[in-house]
């Protein structure tokens, strides 16, 4: 009984963590992303136009934070790159804040 109570009080810190750092994105990301990515991929994940990656189904999200770094960074298809307007510390930041809006 105790494990289990020690359990269910860990999941509890660990979800208030977790929602604690969704609204702060991680540093900067929270930011990053509603000035350069919520209008095309929307401020919830969900994608405001056809063909964008549904952040919030984690769809391009089983790549390595390397490889979607690179995305933001050089660009993809028919997004521009950011490399000119977010530095390396941003672009981690972003990656990590686009992973929490995954449902």
């Amino acid at each position: 009984m105790i494990a289990r109570t020690t359990a269910i009080a860990l999941a509890c810190v660990v979800s208030s963590a977790a929602s604690a750092t969704a609204q702060t994105g991680f540093g900067e990301g929270g930011a990053i992303y509603d000035t350069h990515c919520a209008s095309c991929h929307g401020l919830d994940g969900v994608p405001n136009l056809p063909g964008t990656p549904d952040f919030s189904r984690g769809e391009s999200l089983l790549k390595s934070d390397a490889e979607l770094i690179d995305s933001i960074r050089y660009g993809i298809s028919s997004m521009p790159g950011f490399d000119h307007a977010i530095d390396r510390e941003g672009l981690l930041d972003v990656v990590l804040y686009i992973r929490l809006l995954q449902r």
